[in-house]
């Protein structure tokens, strides 16, 4: 249950409840990739606190290897984000990776343009390809605009990228 210390309105409440029950369903997620790697979970709880929303509690995953050395945290970060829903960081001993929710398509915009004929002609633009459908995304290249689902082999190639840990 998300604990909240401030908090302006119920629509903020109820943002602050789907990224809570988001984290949820990928820790959820993450814990059986973690397990079949020989890996150690545990969970605390930290505070987030955003200007216009206030102070909330959200889980936090702390990774530690067989030999209980610490390899990674993953660390919700943020319910407003610009260009994504939410985000959580995935920190470890050397560097830090960001994860982030898109919806289906990702972030867009629209550009008009008057044709010869006067109609108007819409496009839509996306920021990022590769967001088949909505949910935990890596950005892997922001300059090709390149965003990978964050799957088990995927999340095991973060750990390395932030930690010493090797599969």
């Amino acid at each position: 249950m998300i604990s909240v210390t401030k908090i302006m309105d119920t629509t903020l409440t109820s943002e602050i409840d789907k990224f809570k029950k988001s984290i949820d369903k990928l820790f959820e997620n993450i814990k059986p990739w973690l397990s079949d790697a020989d890996l150690l979970i545990s969970e605390e709880t930290t505070q987030i606190s955003e200007e216009d929303i206030g102070t909330y509690e959200v889980p936090v995953l702390i990774i530690n290897d067989k030999n209980k050395k610490k390899i990674a945290t993953v660390k919700p970060i943020a319910s407003k984000v610009i260009l994504t829903k939410w985000r959580i960081d995935v920190i470890g001993k050397f560097n830090k990776e960001i994860i982030v929710f898109m919806d289906k398509g990702g972030p867009s915009y629209e550009s008009k343009t008057v044709l010869n004929n006067g109609k108007v002609e819409i496009k839509t633009h996306y920021f990022y390809k590769g967001v088949k459908k909505g949910g935990w995304y890596w950005i892997e290249d922001s300059r090709r605009g390149r965003a990978l689902i964050l799957n088990r082999k995927l999340f095991l190639d973060i750990l390395e990228l932030v930690s010493d840990y090797e599969q």
